[in-house]
């Protein structure tokens, strides 16, 4: 089929392709191509901090029907956009017009996460089925907006398997006293000029094979350029992205328009701590009673998706999305006459505002960062289940940004580290009757391991199914015991079960082999996929393993892993065997890995390393019960 596809693109003069120049693509770009980008061109024209137009014309050759972004069409726009015109025309690759396309044709539908019940966030959708390939679609799109906070950004990766041929971003700036400037990630070069008042930008992506694009961009973070005005405007909301400071006072402006807590909510609240002994008594009691009592409901209704909620609505209506219900946290605090300050971050896997000499809005949560008697403790309010002061992999170890007006400021979170992820294992194994006895022990973020703190106060039945969905192999699953510690000095949680296992203790005639690797690496809690042939690794962790193995009578060991000892500057691992009575034995394997940044370049130690590792991981004990 593919070697069909080539002939038919490469022969294409015989069906008056000529005259659109398809039979120039160079066979680069089309060899396993779903679509051709074959001309592409974005033009973000801004006039004022309170008006852009961002317009699209582009034709693109679809190859073969998959779920991509050009025959599956998104419009994004939310209260402060409108969509001036959609143009979608489809021909044949002889210029024969097959369907057009309007804006009345596109479904609106809300923008949905599984979080957010109420939004401005709209999209419009179309999905082009049912015509055969190969097929052109020709988009001319045009979109205003009042406001500049957020300007569409340029990225020349459209997806997996779309090569370009010529892709065009500009941007034309009129308000030319109103500097713009680039976060671009992805190293885009822009060539600007000064012409009949305006300043333009722009840029050219030609000749790209998809395997190149997706070589490139698809393992970044961020695999676009986002473009921005030093003065922004939202809903007439002016500020500025000149300094943090100015950037976190606009928010702070914002955050002063929520209001206060009246007379009554006080006295309730006054009440919770009449009888504390201390401002961290205080906080504790006041953070319970904001998990117990309020719920997390995410509200993104036009500038509110920035400006936090009225503060007694929150307390009336027991709700809030982060900003909410940590704006609504401070003023709880205020009244106990413990400081507090509103910070926003970006939450996830990692860390994505490495450098921070480039002001930008790169944030997506809200937390508070209280002072208790002249100590700091970050408070995650829309948690319901972690202690004061634990953040753990979802807002720990990065920059966020610190609101308090003037004095606003780029912060660092609480440091964890391999010393703060810590998982202990212990195996009992019974080779014969293919049994295991499992003890861990979990500590600090080593607690979120395959979801554990989530679920470990589940009834029973409900916390050994989510064991046995995220274990390999296991069978007749018992829960012998657990227990969670969690408060603000430390995170704990043991649990021990039991359960059989016939395919990491497998019988093959007289031989059982029994792997060494029971439970899976903490990889989600470490790093995220190699870009540029580094390796990075977030919180690093640290892991003991310990298997006692009981060995059948009249049976011998065959083969024992080599015993392992390798250190470089990412961690270390050692591996020792000790032979027990009645000839049973001992295996101990001791792990750590270090947070930072590891080249991942062949015979650098940080690769042996990680080869070495995964070894350790795919070892097997011979067990030979031949008489």
């Amino acid at each position: 089929m593919k070697n069909y596809i080539l002939y038919f693109i490469t022969g294409l003069t015989s069906l008056n392709l000529h005259a659109q120049n398809f039979e120039s693509i160079p066979d680069s770009l089309k060899v396993d191509a779903v679509c051709l980008i074959l001309d592409n061109s974005e033009t973000l024209e801004i006039f004022s901090k309170n008006k852009f137009i961002h317009s699209t014309k582009s034709k693109s050759l679809v190859l073969k029907n998959e779920d991509n972004s050009v025959n599956n069409i998104l419009i994004y726009y939310n209260q402060f956009d409108k969509v001036e015109n959609i143009e979608i025309k489809i021909t044949d690759i002889s210029g024969k017009k097959i369907k057009t396309i309007k804006k009345k044709d596109f479904q609106d539908i809300a923008y949905q996460d599984g979080f957010t019940i109420a939004s401005d966030s709209r999209y419009l959708v179309y999905r082009i089925i049912g015509i055969p390939t190969p097929y052109i679609v020709e988009k001319e799109i045009v979109k205003t907006s009042a406001q500049t906070f957020s300007l569409p950004g340029f990225s020349p990766y459209e997806g997996k398997n779309i090569s370009i041929l010529k892709s065009e971003f500009r941007i034309i700036n009129h308000d030319i006293n109103n500097q713009l400037y680039f976060y671009n990630p992805i190293e885009i070069k822009f060539d600007t000029i000064f012409s009949e008042g305006k300043l333009v930008y722009s840029t050219v992506c030609e000749n790209q094979s998809h395997k190149l694009l997706y070589n490139k961009y698809s393992k970044k973070d961020e695999n676009y350029v986002r473009p921005m005005l030093s003065n922004f405007s939202m809903e007439n909301k002016d500020g500025s992205f000149d300094s943090w400071k100015d950037f976190g006072k606009w928010i702070w402006e914002l955050s002063k328009e929520t209001g206060e807590l009246n007379d009554a909510s006080k006295k309730e609240i006054q009440s919770i701590i009449m009888d504390a002994k201390n401002n961290k008594e205080k906080l504790n009691r006041l953070y319970s009673y904001l998990q117990q009592n309020m719920r997390y409901v995410s509200i993104q209704l036009g500038i509110g998706g920035w400006k936090p909620m009225n503060v007694q609505q929150v307390h009336d209506f027991k709700y809030g999305d982060c900003k909410a219900l940590s704006n609504y946290m401070k003023h709880v605090l205020n009244v106990a006459g413990i400081p507090s300050k509103y910070v926003i971050i970006n939450a996830g896997v990692a860390e994505n505002l490495d450098d921070t000499t480039l002001v930008r809005n790169s944030f997506n949560h809200a937390i508070l960062a209280a002072f208790p008697d002249n100590d700091t403790v970050f408070l995650e309010c829309t948690s319901s289940k972690t202690a004061a002061g634990y953040l753990g992999s979802f807002t720990g170890n990065r920059h966020a940004l610190m609101i308090d007006g003037e004095n606003s400021k780029i912060i660092k979170t609480k440091e964890y580290s391999h010393q703060d992820n810590v998982i202990e294992n212990i195996f009992e194994i019974d080779i014969e009757n293919h049994n295991v006895l499992h003890s861990q022990l979990l500590k600090g973020i080593g607690i979120e391991h395959k979801g554990l703190f989530y679920m470990i106060n589940l009834p029973p039945e409900l916390l050994l199914n989510h064991l046995m969905e995220n274990g390999n192999d296991i069978n007749e699953l018992k829960l012998i015991q657990k227990e969670l510690k969690n408060d603000l000095s430390s995170q704990e949680i043991n649990i021990s079960t039991s359960f059989q296992s016939r395919k990491k203790i497998l019988k093959t005639g007289s031989r059982y082999f029994v792997d060494l690797n029971f439970d899976l690496l903490p990889v989600d809690l470490m790093y995220k996929n190699p870009d540029n042939g580094k390796l990075h690794v977030f919180n690093g962790f640290s892991v003991s393993d310990h298997y006692d193995v009981k060995v059948p009578q009249g049976c011998y060991i065959e083969k024992l892993p080599k015993e392992t000892s390798f250190e470089s500057e990412a961690g270390y691992i050692q591996s020792s065997i000790i032979n027990l009575e009645n000839g049973s034995f001992s295996y101990k394997r001791n792990i750590v890995i270090k947070k930072g940044k590891y080249s991942l370049e062949k015979d650098k130690d940080s690769t042996i390393l990680m080869d070495k590792l995964r070894k350790v991981y795919t070892d097997k004990i011979v067990v030979n019960c031949r008489s």
